[in-house]
């Protein structure tokens, strides 16, 4: 009885180290797979990183757009104001002339009614 109790001793023995040996097994994986899924984690940070980055740049760059043409059309306001005031300037030029030439015949008018009356 006590080789029978040896040999089922060591059967015990046998199944329990070939369990422990699953345990070990099993926990490696288990360590493994969270090594995965932290590799995973950063990956996905890295890549929500770059994704946000990138938006911001398309965001910045969309912006960068609107103040060009914003600016665009400010500087055709401003060319329109320009050509107004140049055209108001050079109305006011054309009715200066008027005047003065105005001015020259009456003046010429004027001497030559004086001359024919103290004549």
């Amino acid at each position: 009885m006590d080789k029978a109790r040896t040999a089922r001793s060591a059967e015990y023995d046998d199944d329990a180290s070939q369990v422990f040996g699953k345990l070990q097994d099993a926990e490696q994986a288990r360590v493994d797979l969270l090594d995965t899924m932290a590799v995973r984690i950063q990956c996905l940070f890295r890549c929500n990183t770059a994704r946000n980055l990138l938006l911001q740049r398309q965001h910045d760059y969309h912006q960068a757009i609107l103040a060009k043409n914003e600016r665009a059309k400010l500087m055709r306001e401003l060319d329109q104001e320009r050509q107004k005031a140049r055209a108001k300037d050079q109305r006011a030029r054309a009715k200066d002339e008027d005047a003065r030439e105005q001015d020259e015949t009456m003046q010429e008018s004027a001497n030559c009614f004086e001359k024919e009356r103290g004549g």
